[in-house]
This record gives C-alpha cells, sequence and structure tokens, in this order.
C-alpha cells in the first residue's frame, strides 16, 4: 500500500468549499437553558493570517461532545453577520469529550480573515443527557482582526 493511501485509510478528509459569502441568517437555535459553557477567545485584537487561541469550558453538569473541525468564523458587516467560507479543509475527524468542569483549548486559523473587520467564532457541540444528545451552539466574544 502506498504511503498516500495508507494515509487516506488512517485520516477521515473533510472537503468543504465555498464561493461566496453568505448571509447568516437568523435561525432559532437551540435555547441554552441549563448548559452553562464558557466560549472565549484569549484576546480581543489579532493579526490577519494569524491564529486565534479559543477556550471552551463546561460549567454544565452534562458531558459535551464536539469535533474539532466544526469551527465557523463569522464577520461583521453592517448589521448582519455574515459566514465566511471555509475554503478548502483537510480535517482529522476527531471527537472532544468535555465532562462537567472540564475545559478544551483550541487554535482557530484566522487565514480567511482577509479583510480588517470584527469577528466572532461559531462552535457547534452537542449535549449528552441519558442516551441522546442535543446540538448546541456557541458564538465566542467579539474581537478584531488588523492588517
Amino acid at each position: 500500500m502506498t504511503h498516500a493511501a495508507r494515509l487516506a485509510v488512517l485520516l477521515t478528509v473533510s472537503l468543504t468549499a465555498c464561493a461566496s459569502e453568505r448571509v447568516v441568517q437568523p435561525v432559532p437555535l437551540p435555547p441554552d437553558g441549563a448548559i452553562a459553557v464558557d466560549f472565549r477567545t484569549d484576546r480581543v485584537t489579532y493579526t490577519m493570517g494569524g491564529a486565534a487561541k479559543t477556550t471552551m469550558v463546561n460549567r454544565s453538569p452534562d458531558t459535551i461532545t464536539m469535533g474539532v473541525c466544526n469551527d465557523v468564523l463569522e464577520r461583521e458587516s453592517g448589521v448582519a453577520w455574515v459566514e465566511v467560507p471555509p475554503g478548502t479543509v483537510a480535517c482529522i475527524a476527531l471527537a472532544l469529550i468535555l465532562a462537567p468542569g472540564d475545559s478544551v483549548a483550541l487554535n482557530v486559523d484566522l487565514k480567511l480573515a482577509t479583510s480588517p473587520g470584527t469577528y466572532r467564532v461559531r462552535r457547534q457541540f452537542s449535549v449528552v443527557h441519558g442516551s441522546s444528545a442535543e446540538t448546541m451552539y456557541r458564538r465566542s466574544n467579539t474581537f478584531a482582526v488588523n492588517r
């Protein structure tokens, strides 16, 4: 088996390509309810092409699961937030499990923030309730991206 074939077997690759910027429409998201989750970046200002360190803390009594490649960068555009197209992404299929009180720090690539402005990160995760799970979202604090 070639090196490339072994790599293909070992990794689950997700390829996504978007051609244009989409407006994030107001969509009813699952309510926070009893889920106490903090999601923040380490700074309020970054440079284009850098990375933002995010930390998510599970302060709820429930277990949270999430992938490592589900973050979406959003940019403020006038009165609306627009989703920054993710481009082509290769990602390892890896799930993180956060028990109550656990936290995780992940970097978010800002290469896609190609213009100065105000941004935030949207993270998707699942909250485990017994044998079922509920999908929820959290947005980070806003931050500036400068040249």
